[in-house]
């Protein structure tokens, strides 16, 4: 394991054996070996003893991993299996029926929930020493719920109690610990009601500098309101982000297709492997088709590709046989290709957690393939309410029609500092004077040469105060926007301003 990995393994089994919280969350940005780490996990957790269900106090032993992808089921039993070649390791997922009696089952929350969780019977909970999920920002949906809580019937009240057994009915608490990158969920339900405890958290930024996650590079391409605008798009009132059939409609055109393949051309044609987000099946396959008419060997997969050719198409894509991947809403998770070195957003969203999903993609390392950095190409469209867009300046507390394209960070950092001194001189406007709007009509790009160069682009150390980063001061994605401004957006409905 790498040094955090130990880390994060230690402070898991540190706060088992204390034995207040039972049901834990571990945050770790895409890339950064969350399967390895639960694997040695699984290894080193001691069993449970369960003083009444069992004659003789017999020991449970067994594991359960909840994943939401068949391709997760499969990479994570290979991995576990790997790792442990003497154990007993299952699937229960489709097809695959698993006897519930191995030492280590990996299960989809679909088929544990289908038909009324008939699957789920087989597992007992007193024979279980642990309950592992993965992608766990899924994890307060009303499936994953019935799934912990047959593990743990305090999740049914949510209740933190420290204790092991649940003191109502005797049944026995199965440590319940969850995985993911993003722990924030879109649709407004909370994972605190789920895990009571964080106990171990990296920044991607800072696995970034540490070289723990591979060099990024930044290209914003804004397209101008004739291609796009993103005005038209609805928003979803449970999520705050757009609507994918009516995103899709809007992004499903001959021109958004032309300048995303166009920017690709010019930025990343000598990219070995690149993988493009879509927004329909439609769309993947207008981007496919844009690419072959100029050249490329591109190829698309989304939910409904046949499993055996999706194999073959994602084994080929790790080979180099091919440079262009397009999908639709099946990469954005569990997706491991770390030879990916350029992520193409042709999809834009309003939701941070997505788009560091898809940034994600391309943040493994793979020295085997020559990848030296990713090159991320996001693109932009026109809103008047840009503070709600996610993309890459905004994330990084950019205006998002900023136009940068290979500054150096002492370029960017003197741009900031300039930027910011004529924001502090600039005189307010009139009562009822409106500045006029910023409109792009023709293509451009913004392009950082590295993470850093976005974040010193600020003008804000992305610290408070203290020196702390406020990622570790507080849970919510407050942006800084410089001058000690953090603004925190509240999902389309308003934002705070400190």
């Amino acid at each position: 394991l790498r040094p955090y990995q130990r880390a994060c393994v230690d402070a898991v089994l540190s706060e088992l054996d204390k034995g207040e919280f039972t049901r834990l969350g571990v945050s770790a940005p895409t890339g950064s070996g969350k399967t390895a780490i639960f694997t040695s996990l699984i290894g080193q957790i001691p069993p449970r003893r369960h003083p009444t269900l069992f004659e003789g106090g017999q020991e449970a032993r067994q594991v359960l991993v909840v994943v939401n992808s068949i391709q997760l089921a499969n990479q994570t039993a290979e991995a576990i299996q790997r790792a442990y070649p003497d154990w007993s390791v299952e699937v229960e997922q489709g097809k695959s029926s698993a006897t519930g009696l191995a030492d280590v089952t990996v299960a989809t929350f679909q088929t544990l929930a289908y038909n009324d969780f008939s699957r789920l019977e087989k597992f007992l909970p007193e024979s279980h020493k642990a309950v592992i999920v993965d992608e766990a920002h899924h994890a307060a949906a009303a499936s994953y719920l019935e799934i912990l809580t047959r593990f743990d019937p305090q999740v049914e009240t949510a209740l933190v109690v420290p204790m092991v057994l649940d003191p109502v009915s005797g049944r026995a608490r199965v440590p319940l610990l969850a995985f993911t990158a993003t722990w924030g969920r879109a649709d407004g339900l909370a994972l605190g009601k789920v895990f009571e405890k964080i106990v171990w958290h990296a920044d991607w930024l800072e696995m970034v500098q540490a070289k723990w996650l591979s060099a990024i590079q930044f290209t914003a391409v804004q397209v101008d309101r004739d291609t796009l605008d993103l005005d038209k798009v609805k928003t979803s009132s449970a999520t705050g982000d757009y609507t994918l059939s009516s995103l899709a409609r809007q992004v499903d055109t001959v021109e958004f297709a032309e300048a995303a393949v166009d920017a690709w051309f010019e930025k990343a044609q000598d990219r070995r492997s690149t993988l493009v987000f879509g927004a329909s099946v439609a769309h993947v396959v207008t981007l496919t088709n844009t690419f072959r008419a100029r050249g490329i060997d591109a190829r698309f997969v989304y939910e409904g590709t046949k499993q055996a050719e999706r194999v073959e198409t994602y084994r080929a894509f790790r080979a180099g046989e091919f440079p262009v991947l397009v999908n639709f809403g099946i990469l954005t998770e569990g997706a491991d290709f770390p030879e990916i070195d350029c992520v193409l957003l042709s999809r834009p969203t309003r939701s941070q957690n997505l788009f560091l999903q898809m940034l994600g993609r391309g943040l493994r390392l793979s020295p085997a393939s020559g990848k030296r950095d990713c090159l991320l190409i996001d693109m932009i469209a026109f809103t008047r309410n840009p503070e709600a867009l996610v993309c890459t300046p905004t994330l990084f507390g950019l205006d998002p029609l900023s136009e940068i394209d290979g500054q150096t960070a002492e370029q960017l950092q003197a741009r900031a500092r300039e930027s910011d001194s004529a924001a502090a001189d600039e005189e307010p406007p009139a009562a009822g004077v409106r500045k006029p709007e910023l409109l792009p009509y023709s293509l451009s790009y913004t392009h950082y040469a590295t993470v850093f160069d976005l974040v010193r682009s600020r003008g804000s150390s992305g610290k408070g105060n203290s020196g702390i980063p406020v990622s570790r001061l507080s849970r919510n994605a407050w942006v800084g926007c410089g001058n000690d401004v953090w603004v925190l957006e509240l999902m389309g409905k308003g934002y705070i301003r400190i």
